[in-house]
C-alpha cells in the first residue's frame, strides 16, 4: 500500500512540473493565447533592421503596442520592408 501511494505522489509532482515547464516556455517564447486581441497591419521601410526579427516586439515609450510580422526585400528600391501587426487600441498613433 505504501509504494502505491508513493507511486501516486511521483506522478501528481512529475504532473505538475510538466505543465510549470510548459508555462514556463511560453512565458519565454512571449507567446500570446489564442484570440489574442485584433491588429491592423502597417508597413514600414528601413535601410538597416540589424538583429530585427519576424515576432519581435513593437513599442512605443517602452510599452508593447505590437509584433513584427514580416521582414521582405522590397524588390525595386532593395531595401528591407517590414510588416508591423499593431493593436487595433492603437489606432491613433500620430505620424513619426
Amino acid at each position: 500500500m505504501q509504494t502505491k501511494k508513493s507511486e501516486i505522489w511521483v506522478g501528481a509532482f512529475m504532473l505538475i512540473a510538466l505543465c510549470a515547464i510548459v508555462f514556463i516556455c511560453l512565458q519565454v517564447a512571449n507567446l500570446k493565447s489564442i484570440g489574442s486581441e485584433p491588429t491592423y497591419r502597417i508597413y514600414a521601410t528601413f535601410d538597416n533592421i540589424g538583429g530585427l526579427k519576424p515576432r519581435s516586439p513593437v513599442k512605443i515609450g517602452g510599452v508593447v503596442i505590437g509584433r513584427v510580422a514580416d521582414i521582405e526585400l522590397d524588390s525595386k528600391t532593395y531595401t528591407p520592408r517590414v510588416a508591423l501587426d499593431i493593436q487595433k487600441k492603437y489606432d491613433q498613433i500620430p505620424d513619426t
